[in-house]
């Protein structure tokens, strides 16, 4: 018999017909709402492209989205992937400013796959996505009493309910990181349940910190009053806004090259001390990068070893690489400098508002904080971790570690930690 962690839900269920013989019971409603989830309760995950699809370089290292989604669904055997060159409209590389053929990973389906993938309807239309179980009611929460609505009664159900016999692909931990949708309603989670064991354990004030929203805003309907549930960023946002009183695009925009070429400036074409060229596009989508890095470790000012070293860049002899980072990193402390400006037009963005609360130094108002997927946090936040004086729990998985490129995999060497709770 296989076994479920129940994800609890709100739902709305429209009951026509409720006369005498069909009495308000726990059978009845399981019954009612049963019959509706064999028509409609598939369980999918939306994908939102169509196969085959191509995903160029930017979008395969991004955190979120198509690209880490697809190579989790190669690696589960859904779809293959190769290497290829393509124009890829309206998703253009920002270093060109054109349409030219770029380097992308050309995905198709396998024939496992097709077994999976459809289109899946929503409240906008329908978009496509792999389905992998049935929903099925398991226990009725509480319904309010019927009330008359012309021929018919209507009465609001809360139920919880499981998948029925999810498909393997979708019990992988791989796939379960990076769809957290799935995750949530095939397997739950039991690190988060011990959290939660761990707050109801005691009533002192406690801060359980989520990976993103989605698990912040559960953790809500599950976790003892007494404890906040949020996520790092969240906590940033207040903070950084009511100190310095920034607008919401300055906080919530997303710097592009575009805007660092047309903020400073620059000529087309830009000739280091090295003997180096570089194009406008590609040396300002460089700068971002190295903004990037700086904003995600725990360093307090821009430094060379923010620059990162690629393309052309592999070619240059060490001295001439050292010396193009002594003048490519001016250029991104200004950036910075430019974006921490209230009235500057470059927006400070997700990273740069998280960064200024690190530099802040901000002290813990709990007892005690619950780290939840601790092997995804950067640099950055593990600075704000250390340095509060109150105990930190952290659960995660060194083995889902799957955000390398964010400074992940090197953020959570388990031994750094007083101790270290491996399951047997």
């Amino acid at each position: 018999m296989r076994s479920f962690y129940l994800v609890s839900i709100a739902g709305l269920l429209l009951l026509t017909a409720c006369n005498d013989a069909k009495k308000p019971s726990d059978g009845n409603f399981t019954k009612a709402i049963n019959q509706y989830l064999a028509k409609h309760g598939e369980a999918c995950t939306v994908i939102g492209r169509q196969f085959p699809a191509d995903v160029p370089e930017a979008e395969q290292q991004a955190q979120y989205g198509i690209g880490p989604e697809l190579a989790a669904l190669e690696q589960a055997g859904l779809v293959q992937g190769s290497n290829r060159t393509a124009v890829v409209h309206g998703l253009l590389d920002p270093l060109r400013g054109s349409t030219p053929p770029q380097a992308v990973k050309h995905y198709e389906l396998t024939s496992e796959g097709k077994k999976y993938f459809q289109q899946v309807p929503g409240t906008f239309g329908t978009s496509s996505g792999f389905c992998y179980g049935r929903k099925t009611v398991d226990s009725i929460v509480k319904w309010t009493e019927p009330m008359a609505m012309g021929a018919y009664s209507q009465t609001e159900v809360t139920y919880t309910y499981k998948i029925v016999d999810p498909a393997s692909w979708a019990e992988r931990p791989d796939v379960q990181r990076v769809f957290s949708d799935i995750q949530t309603t095939v397997t739950g989670a039991s690190k988060t349940t011990t959290l939660r064991m761990l707050s109801a354990s005691t009533t002192k004030r406690g801060l359980y910190l989520a990976f993103n929203r989605n698990i912040a805003d559960d953790a809500r309907q599950k976790f003892p009053t007494h404890v906040t549930c949020a996520t790092a960023h969240s906590l940033a946002y207040r903070a950084v806004r009511r100190t310095l009183a920034y607008p919401d695009w300055k906080l919530k925009g997303a710097l592009t090259p575009n805007m660092i070429v047309g903020t400073f400036r620059m000529p087309d074409s830009l000739t280091f001390r090295c003997g180096l060229a570089l194009p406008k596009w590609s040396y300002c989508a460089l700068l971002l990068d190295a903004l990037k890095r700086f904003l995600q470790s725990e360093d307090e000012l821009p430094a060379p070893a923010h620059i990162p070293r690629y393309g052309c860049l592999e070619t240059l002899a060490e001295e001439h690489f050292k010396d193009f980072c002594s003048q490519a990193i001016e250029h991104v402390a200004a950036i910075w400098q430019a974006v921490q400006h209230p009235k500057h037009e470059l927006p400070l963005g997700h990273d740069g508002y998280l960064k200024l609360w690190s530099l802040s130094k901000p002290n813990a108002q709990v007892d005690y904080i619950l780290v939840d997927e601790a092997q995804d946090l950067n640099p950055v936040l593990l600075a704000i971790l250390r340095r509060v004086a109150c105990p930190v729990i952290y659960v995660g998985d060194p083995y889902q570690q799957i955000y390398e490129w964010r400074g992940a995999a090197q953020s959570m060497p388990w031994a750094r930690f007083r101790r270290a709770i491996r399951p047997s």
